[in-house]
């Protein structure tokens, strides 16, 4: 089986090598292709959130990879992302469909933010143009900053409206609960009145009187309890507006970069190493296929091991070698014909 697999692979080598040929140069000719230089500009920002704010069990206590992971979800939306481009020189190419997906697309691919730890992260862009970088990270972060605002002020401005709605209901339930009281009490002045037998209470001796003091009572605890809630929201909110500042904070400023990212030795030698890897995988695979389909006889020893039977002779293969340089004279054919047969009689 040995010398079948190494005849066949022997026969098939140019289809086996023609993954190598072609795949190994292509590979190295676009490694060495010259590459345009990337300017990257970077930030590195504080991040933290107000404490009595932490009432949503999504965000944890990790407000570094929550705020990183909404800041590339924002990211790769087209509003947040026309937004910022539209603050910046590339705002031009805005104007027309085909360069605003373009300009978005690059924008997409530009920009990552990473979480240090659970307090800092870290911004970073990377452009072919660093005036367009530093233009980029400026706008990125004041509209990142200013959107963070706008959403907690929305988000105190809709459930101070909620708890305020609610408390006004509640003050006007509370109202007309003591009012229904009051005109009860009008039209059935004995149950305060003195001399009354105060041997059971009113509510015992008035089912109607019991049923409307209970109602007053739950209505000024329901008003009671809305309006502690809404004092919380008003605190949290003007709380929540001051601490703002700190919510997003910019540690490191981004700056214009001086020189263009350094292209690394072995990243040039990645893409070759994975076309070889990938070319001996592809010419592996030729060769165990044409291995295991090949049904041909080659050799004296595919009919011993098909047929079981013993050879007498073989005839000898008279076709000269191809190559120009490695012909074989004429006299070399002869002197096989008169070598004796194998195996011997």
């Amino acid at each position: 089986m040995k010398q079948r697999a190494i005849e066949i692979i022997f026969k098939r080598k140019f289809l086996i090598l023609l993954p190598l040929v072609i795949i190994v140069p292509l590979t190295v000719a676009i490694a060495l292709r010259p590459k345009a230089k990337q300017w990257q500009v970077f930030s590195v920002v504080w991040v933290d959130q107000y404490k009595d704010l932490y009432q949503d069990e999504r965000l944890g206590n990790t407000p570094g990879p929550t705020q990183a992971q909404i800041l590339n979800s924002l990211i790769h939306t087209r509003t947040f992302a026309n937004t910022v481009l539209a603050q910046t020189s590339l705002a031009p190419q805005l104007a027309t469909p085909a360069g605003e997906l373009e300009t978005i697309s690059r924008f997409w691919r530009s920009v990552v933010a990473l979480p240090n730890d659970n307090s800092f992260i870290t911004v970073i862009i990377t452009m072919p143009n660093p005036d367009q970088a530093y233009e980029v990270m400026q706008s990125l972060l004041s509209n990142y900053s200013a959107f963070l605002q706008d959403r907690s002020e929305a988000q105190s401005r809709v459930a101070l409206s909620f708890y305020g709605d609610a408390r006004t209901k509640a003050e006007s339930a509370v109202a007309k609960s003591r009012r229904d009281l009051a005109d009860y009490l009008a039209a059935h002045p004995e149950l305060i009145a003195r001399g009354v037998d105060g041997s059971s209470p009113v509510t015992a001796r008035d089912p109607n009187y019991a049923r409307l003091l209970l109602q007053v009572s739950n209505d000024e605890a329901n008003f009671t309890t809305l309006q502690h809630r809404y004092d919380d929201l008003a605190s949290a909110a003007a709380a929540g507006r001051e601490g703002q500042p700190f919510a997003f904070s910019v540690i490191d400023q981004p700056e214009r970069p001086i020189a263009p990212v350094p292209q690394r030795k072995l990243q040039l030698l990645t893409l070759p190493v994975a076309g070889l890897v990938l070319a001996a995988i592809i010419s592996a695979t030729i060769a165990v296929t044409l291995i295991l389909t090949n049904r041909a006889i080659l050799g004296t020893y595919d009919v011993q091991f098909m047929l079981s039977v013993p050879i007498l002779a073989e005839i000898p293969e008279l076709r000269r070698r191809r190559w120009l340089w490695q012909r074989t004279s004429r006299h070399a054919v002869r002197q096989r014909l008169a070598e004796p047969a194998y195996p011997a009689a």
